[in-house]
């Protein structure tokens, strides 16, 4: 994986980068010299920095870009497809009423058949009797006879008044339910032409949505196989301690073995005098000579840390040590949420150790206090402070942010002693 191969690179040129201390007794020139020397390392050492810093961006920008338009896609699919499903429930229903209509028409179409062959059979059995109102008036027969007569006539008349009036009904029954077919017809091929045209749509969607995938996927491959972004980050926060803490050891003996040496040089250097002296002479340096100086230069010995250290930000305790993380595992520090841009406060003196950008803690700042003790600070908007920086307990050191993936600004700050995380909380003052 890039990034794990660039913080090993990182690893490397801390240990191999480590500014040495200045040499006590070295005169002037070469002391000008040294500095120089350490100038040009840490230059060298920060260019390398901020040269990985570009990198992690790049990579974690394009990772975010793939992502964010892995997820328009995938929302743009299930939007569909839920557009899809409703289009179809909708041609279901519209399918069933015209099922129901057409069954409406078949039993109208048979009921005004059966109402005209009534009709008919009442026209023809008056037609075959002869009856009718002009041949009773001309028929001579009974008075009564007659009104008998036109009372069934006008029987007959309203009989077949209202089977016309049924036929009518009918026929207007049969005329509406064919306009709503026709209506409902219509609508059908509305949907299936628009469920064809989302059919359609989701193809596109999904053909890019696979794009998409098969783009990202190389970039994704080895961050799989990775047990957890917490882990990782863990792991990786745990590897650069380590490497540090080894590296600050090595240069704590060396400046250890380097000051023996002066001093043996130096009691050399007493005796080869003591020697070319008279013997009144030498007695008169012995009694008077005062101890050895320290050599100047030499930043003072880190004495580690003790209770009640100073509050690095203020603010409301959101992760606790040893409590569950939301996203699994546990705090190894805690996190404090405080407003942007407020100004974090080293616990304690110290010299800083690693001041750059670590994927899933931001920028990032590591103060070395003495006697294998180290204060992390994460989450940070700016560094204020470079590598080898010497720094007071209470001094401002970063501002506070949101950067390596939070949500909202605040401070995530470890405490190690050997390696190991400590509870913050027991040592910082209430």
């Amino acid at each position: 994986m890039k990034s794990g191969r660039a913080l090993l690179a990182l690893l490397s040129a801390l240990v191999a980068l480590a500014v040495p201390v200045a040499v006590w007794g070295a005169d002037a020139g070469a002391l000008s010299k040294q500095q120089a020397q350490a100038r040009e390392e840490r230059q060298a050492l920060q260019a390398r920095i901020r040269a990985l810093q570009q990198s992690m961006e790049a990579q974690e920008a394009s990772l975010k870009d793939a992502a964010l338009a892995l997820r328009a896609s995938e929302q743009a699919i299930s939007d569909l497809s839920r557009e899809l499903a409703a289009l179809q429930a909708r041609a279901v229903a519209r399918a069933d009423e015209l099922k129901a209509l057409d069954a409406q028409m078949q039993a109208q179409r048979q009921d005004l058949a059966q109402r005209r062959a009534a009709l008919a059979r009442q026209l023809h059995a008056q037609y075959s009797s002869g009856l009718s109102p002009w041949t009773a008036l001309l028929s001579g027969d009974d008075p009564q006879g007659i009104g008998r007569d036109f009372g069934y006539l006008a029987y007959v008349s309203s009989a077949q008044a209202q089977a016309v009036q049924r036929v009518r009904t009918s026929l207007a029954k049969l005329d509406a339910l064919q306009a709503q077919t026709l209506e409902r017809q219509a609508a059908l091929d509305a949907l299936v032409a628009e469920t064809a045209t989302r059919r359609q749509a989701l193809g596109e969607q999904r053909a890019e949505h696979k794009a998409i995938h098969e783009r990202i996927a190389g970039q994704l491959a080895g961050q799989r196989k990775e047990a957890g972004r917490l882990v990782a980050n863990e792991a990786r926060l745990g590897k650069l301690v380590d490497a540090l803490q080894r590296e600050i050891a090595r240069e704590a003996e060396r400046a250890r073995l380097a000051a023996e040496k002066r001093r043996a040089e130096a009691q050399r250097l007493a005796e080869e005098r003591r020697r070319a002296q008279a013997a009144a002479e030498a007695a008169r340096a012995r009694a008077t000579r005062p101890p050895a100086p320290a050599s100047a230069g030499v930043p003072p010995v880190l004495q580690g840390l003790g209770k009640r250290l100073v509050q690095p930000v203020s603010g409301e305790v959101l992760g606790r040590f040893g409590s569950e993380r939301p996203d699994g595992g546990v705090w190894r520090g805690v996190v404090i949420r405080a407003a942007a841009g407020s100004p974090v406060k080293a616990i304690a003196a110290g010299k800083v150790a690693f001041a750059s950008w670590l994927s899933g803690f931001g920028n990032i700042m590591i103060l070395d206090h003495g006697e294998s003790y180290l204060s992390v600070y994460a989450y940070n908007q700016s560094l204020l402070k470079e590598v080898g920086d010497p720094v007071a307990a209470g001094e401002a050191i970063a501002t506070v942010g949101a950067t390596g993936g939070q949500v909202e600004p605040g401070l995530y700050l470890e405490i190690r002693h050997h390696g190991k995380p400590v509870n913050p909380r027991l040592w910082l003052s209430p």
